[in-house]
Parts: C-alpha cells; sequence; structure tokens
C-alpha cells in the first residue's frame, strides 16, 4: 500500500474507474487515484407503481431495496433505494426513470458527485487529506485531517497559468496576449501565431498548470487560439483528453463527452437573451437627450437601458434596476416641468 497526503483538487465521474480523484501532495506532486463508488436515490409512491418502476429498473446496471426513509413533511415512508453502480451513467439512468415515472417522488437524486463523497467520507474539496492506495492506483482509504469550518486553511501551492489581451476587447482589437506562470510576464504578439503557440504548448507541457485562469477566455482568447492552432497547422489544447470523445461527427466533442444511446430523444431550440446593453444615448443631468454635438434635444429625455455611459465590462447585480428607477423618475420629472412651461407660455 502506498501512502499519499496532500489536498484533493479535483474528483469526477470515469467510465471504467468510478470516480477519478486527484490529489495535490505536501511534495508539490500531482496524484490520480480512482475508486468504486456508488450513487444511491429512492423513488416514493404508491406500491404498485413502485413495483413497475423496479421491474423497469431490474435489468439495469443497479442495486435495488426496500427501505423506509424519512420525510420531512410526512414523516417515515416506504421507498425503493437504488444504487447506481457506476456513476458516469448516473444522469442518463435517472432522466429515463424520472421519464418514465414522473408521477412517483425521487429523493436525494439532485446531489452533485461531490457532495455525495462529501457524505460519504466526510471529505471536500480542497481539504487537506491522507489517501491510501494500491500500486495501480486504486484507493482504498481516504481521511480528511482538515475541518470545513476552518477560517485560514492551509492550502496548496496551485500552478497557475494567466492569460489576457493587452486591451479591452470593447474597445479595440488586442496586439498582444499577457502571460502570467510561476512569477514569469511575458508578453506574446497575436500577429507571431507560430511564436505564440509555441510558447503556450511549451508552457503547458512543461509547467503543466493545475488552473488556467483567464480574461475573455471562452469569449475570445481561446477560439482565438483555436483558429489561429488551424490557420498554422499548430496543435493546440489546453486540456488533457479523458478518451471519452465523438467520432465520425460533423461538429466533434473532443473532451469529457458522455454517450446519449437511449431513447426518447429530445431536441429544444434555444435563443440567448440580452438584459440590457453597456451603449446607448447621451444625456444631461436632468436626463435629456443631447445630439452628436451636445446640445440637448428638445422634448426627448431617456432613462433605464436606453441610457449609454453607467456602465463598463460589467455591472452589479440589480444596478440595471436602480439607474432605471433613478434616471427615470428623474426623465419623468423634468419632462413633467417641460410641459407645464410650454402650458404656461
Amino acid at each position: 500500500m502506498n501512502e499519499t497526503i496532500g489536498w484533493l483538487f479535483d474528483l469526477y465521474a470515469h467510465p471504467r474507474k468510478g470516480v477519478v480523484l486527484w490529489l495535490v501532495g505536501e511534495d508539490e506532486k500531482r496524484y490520480c487515484f480512482h475508486q468504486d463508488f456508488e450513487m444511491t436515490f429512492y423513488i416514493g409512491g404508491p406500491f404498485p407503481r413502485l413495483k413497475e418502476a423496479w421491474r423497469f429498473l431490474r435489468p439495469k446496471p443497479v442495486r435495488l431495496e426496500r427501505t423506509t426513509r424519512e420525510d420531512l413533511f410526512d414523516g417515515l415512508q416506504d421507498v425503493m433505494e437504488v444504487r447506481v453502480v457506476n456513476p458516469s451513467i448516473y444522469p442518463a439512468l435517472f432522466w429515463e426513470v424520472s421519464e418514465h415515472f414522473s408521477d412517483l417522488t425521487f429523493y436525494d437524486a439532485d446531489l452533485s458527485l461531490p457532495l455525495r463523497y462529501a457524505a460519504a467520507y466526510n471529505v471536500f474539496m480542497m481539504g487537506h487529506c491522507k489517501v491510501t492506495a494500491q500500486p495501480d492506483g486504486k484507493l482504498t482509504s481516504i481521511i480528511t485531517t482538515d475541518s470545513p469550518p476552518e477560517l485560514d486553511p492551509r492550502l496548496p501551492r496551485l500552478r497557475k497559468l494567466t492569460l489576457r489581451p493587452d486591451t479591452d476587447l470593447a474597445h479595440s482589437f488586442p496586439a498582444n496576449l499577457l502571460v502570467k506562470f510561476d512569477g514569469f510576464s511575458l508578453c506574446a504578439p497575436l500577429d507571431k501565431p507560430r511564436l505564440l503557440l509555441g510558447l503556450l504548448n511549451s508552457i503547458l507541457s512543461e509547467y503543466d498548470p493545475d488552473v488556467i485562469q483567464t480574461h475573455f477566455g471562452d469569449a475570445w482568447i481561446f477560439p482565438h487560439l483555436e483558429e489561429l492552432s488551424k490557420q498554422v497547422g499548430i496543435p493546440f489544447n489546453p486540456n488533457v483528453k479523458d478518451g471519452r470523445c465523438t467520432r465520425g461527427l460533423a461538429m466533434p466533442k473532443s473532451n469529457w463527452a458522455n454517450t446519449i444511446d437511449t431513447p426518447p430523444f429530445e431536441a429544444y431550440a434555444v435563443t440567448c437573451g440580452v438584459t440590457f446593453t453597456f451603449g446607448g444615448v447621451r444625456i444631461t443631468n436632468e436626463a435629456q437627450v443631447v445630439n452628436t454635438n451636445h446640445e440637448p434635444i428638445g422634448g426627448l429625455f431617456a432613462a433605464g437601458e436606453m441610457v449609454g455611459g453607467l456602465f463598463y465590462f460589467n455591472y452589479p447585480s440589480a444596478s440595471g434596476l436602480t439607474s432605471g428607477t433613478v434616471f427615470g423618475r428623474i426623465a419623468g420629472r423634468s419632462a413633467a416641468r417641460v410641459a407645464r412651461e410650454k402650458r404656461a407660455a
């Protein structure tokens, strides 16, 4: 048996290994373990329907048992315990069961894998742990030496890579990508894609960051780097593939792909919604709209999402409603005053 002490950094389901755990050791090395882990939920309802659900689930890779659980409002209930042997199939299996038996009551069904693991072993993410494992990496025991309420816990030294453009994309196209890692700060020109991709691939290979922190990452940096990779023929992939990928599809999924092979299949059209934009018309202190020469336009007032210049890059929650209320009152009073003045004239 091998013993490792460190911090639980990542935890996820694996199609063949149950759950995979990554530890950042006290020696700053990274360790990977795997462990069998069952995910359990409960089904309650009329006995005839529970019997049908039992027959439906019996051929599947689950363990079934009748038991009693306490409902917060209704007290003790006779329920069916469903133990899913492989956590990677849990989402698809539960969706299938809930679709066929939507009239039944499901308990503990929406608990995340890290939360279930924490409840089972009293181990939480980024908690300091002692792990015992076989030579092949199969975990035999894990014990935490931390407490969740700890105000100032000792944390591991993570390898961080930071990427950000040298300018705000809302104002101009950046010329360089600012790269920071392990105390180094580099400025990589975006107009030299071979140099840029070679540098990043070298950092990913040699430094092997635990975390990649980005500004405009998903929205611009990674899509742009992928496009440059295609243009110059230099591979770029900041992730370590886990082997779960699609093949032969027009739009391949190359990482963390979960098989969806159990009908019925449903598709939904999705569209985005815009709360407001950061642009808008310019107004005076009296909420009167001005033209391009900064001259007030007679009889035209604005408030709320029509007004520009209030926000930049992001905005605090509910501040859109606040600005609408404040400038709406100002605009209303200003418009009423102008109307009274015209009527008096």
